[in-house]
């Protein structure tokens, strides 16, 4: 069973295009595919998006950026479907 996780970027969000990079993706917990929304209609599209290619699991949490782009990954996951 695939699974993607959206996160949902708060704090600094001026840093979404930096989030995108290898580097990060150690500090994530494990998925097949991984995306970044800073507003609810990105969680939306990145949804269909995973949908689409044929994720089976789809996988909602928050990611906080400091001004330093330090993650914190909270501890509530969503699942989301419909």
């Amino acid at each position: 069973m695939k699974t993607g996780m959206i996160f949902y970027v708060t704090g600094n969000k001026d840093s979404k295009e930096e989030l995108d990079s290898r580097e990060f993706k150690s500090q994530l917990p494990s998925a097949d595919l991984h995306r970044f929304a800073v507003n609810e209609q990105d969680v939306v599209n990145c949804w269909w998006e995973l949908t689409a290619k044929g994720m089976h699991r789809i996988l909602c949490g928050i990611v906080r950026v400091d001004e330093s782009n330090n993650l914190q990954v909270s501890d509530r996951i969503l699942r989301l479907c419909g």
